[in-house]
């Protein structure tokens, strides 16, 4: 299984990628905005992809629905620090 994290926040990346080792999976590439996933997404396709809700560049929800037009068979996980309305809706 090969997970990468988009995360804009490089010590919540670090906690995750512990969090992830201690499920035994190390993840394949880390990137802090969609820009840097894009490039590294081209060259390493992951399976799963854990996104911020919020990056620097463009909104996670965003970046994802983009996503999904060239890569219909990722599994992505939002993750969400606070309760945003829109995940209330």
């Amino acid at each position: 299984m090969a997970v990468a994290l988009v995360c804009r926040c490089a010590l919540r990346a670090l906690g995750l990628q512990t969090l992830l080792a201690d499920l035994g999976v190390s993840p394949a590439w880390v990137a802090a905005t969609a820009a840097e996933a894009s490039h590294w997404l081209a060259r390493h396709p992951p399976t799963h992809l854990l996104v911020d809700w919020v990056l620097p560049d463009i909104s996670g929800p965003r970046w994802l629905a983009a996503l999904r037009l060239v890569h219909s068979d990722l599994t992505a996980v939002l993750l969400v620090e606070d309760l945003h309305p829109a995940v209330l809706a």
